[in-house]
């Protein structure tokens, strides 16, 4: 119950001071099943992938790190992705199994993170889109 109003005091402080804040005030950030690692900071996608060390198997790599500059459709788009999944309680999960995928969004010294169930609607959009801007 803590957990929930806190995330809504979050929620309702994101929303309002989203007007007052830069986009570059609010860092997301993504792990996927495999933990590679997508942040979103201003109009920077990061890229940076597990190494074969990191893996859980010693032998998987997410490939190479990439950084890409995102124009302000798809910075919007990819923000609203976050939120909508901040504000989907159904897809979060207290799991943090593979392959569940994690995120954090960070404004100034506020964090929240949540884990997110792979099979969710709102985790695969989330994905797949962060997937598709970092390859093009």
């Amino acid at each position: 119950m803590k957990k929930s109003i806190s995330v809504l005091l979050f929620m309702i402080t994101l929303f309002t001071n989203a007007k007052a804040n830069s986009t570059s005030d609010t860092v997301f950030i993504y792990y996927d099943a495999a933990r590679n690692k997508y942040v979103l900071k201003g109009n920077e996608l990061e890229y940076i992938p597990v190494n074969k060390k990191e893996s859980s198997s010693g032998m998987y790599s997410g490939g190479t790190y990439d950084s890409k500059g995102l124009n302000k459709v798809e910075r919007e788009k990819m923000e609203s992705l976050f939120n909508a999944a901040l504000a989907d309680r159904i897809a979060q999960t207290d799991k943090n199994i593979k392959p569940n995928s994690a995120v954090e969004i960070s404004i100034d010294s506020r964090k929240v993170s949540f884990i997110l169930k792979a099979k969710s609607t709102i985790n695969t959009s989330i994905n797949n889109y962060l997937k598709q801007l970092i390859q093009n």
